[in-house]
């Protein structure tokens, strides 16, 4: 099937057991969340992983026991997301279970991460989107595709947080600059979160193919002669 646009994958080794209890995971979901409401303004999705509705959230609680405990509106847009909607990226996969994918000597095959690095290796601006606190808190991913002897390495950025996103261009959505904590990885210099506190988080810019128009907004017509006089009626006798 392949990819036809820049969607942006939600990278589900940043579930990893490292958040301390409930409300420090709905803080940093709620983030991720905002980066997904934000691109589908503009045609675009953050796909998921079926397997990540059963990772390990806190030490002692897994995903759906977290989300069984949040208030209803996160539960019903999380549970549809994750489990019933999607989009899931693995239906449109492009890299195979025997491809050698590594990310600091951690292997990415069969992650969001890895299929991410192998669609920038074949020319597809792809990135991921990862929790906060987390392991994956850099950008860019440096990956390496261990093949033919050879190894390959490719930079995928890495999203964070969406602080106001909207870059209303001709061209589509652009992410503009990296939010990746305090820390600093790789070729890209990331600015502290309080630094560029309304900007996206990406470390490269990134455009959808042109065509997507949205639709001009249309001025608002004039009311009509009777609903003129009622209006005057209403504000004389009323």
């Amino acid at each position: 099937m392949g990819w036809l646009t820049v969607d942006l994958l939600f990278n589900e080794l940043s579930v990893h057991g490292q958040f301390p209890d409930v409300a420090t995971f709905k803080v940093s979901i709620d983030r991720v969340m905002n980066i997904r409401s934000v691109i589908r303004r503009f045609g675009l999705n953050l796909y998921c992983h079926r397997n990540v509705a059963n990772r390990q959230v806190t030490p002692d609680r897994t995903m759906p026991q977290v989300i069984g405990a949040l208030d209803r509106d996160s539960r019903r847009a999380l549970m549809g997301w994750l489990t019933r909607h999607g989009p899931f990226w693995e239906d449109v996969r492009e890299h195979s279970e025997d491809e050698y994918l590594e990310y600091k000597e951690k292997i990415v095959t069969d992650s969001a991460v890895g299929e991410a690095a192998y669609n920038r290796f074949h020319g597809i601006d792809q990135s991921v989107v990862s929790m906060d606190p987390s392991d994956w808190v850099s950008s860019p991913l440096t990956v390496t595709w261990v093949r033919d002897g050879q190894a390959p390495q490719v930079d995928v950025p890495n999203f964070l947080e969406c602080r106001c996103a909207e870059n209303r261009s001709r061209s589509g959505f652009r992410p503009d600059h990296v939010l990746a904590g305090s820390g600093t990885d790789g070729a890209y210099p990331l600015p502290r979160p309080d630094v560029f506190a309304g900007q996206f988080c990406t470390a490269q810019r990134t455009s959808v193919p042109r065509g997507r128009r949205r639709t001009p907004l249309r001025p608002p017509s004039r009311p009509s002669r009777s609903a003129e006089l009622f209006r005057r009626t209403r504000r004389t006798y009323c």
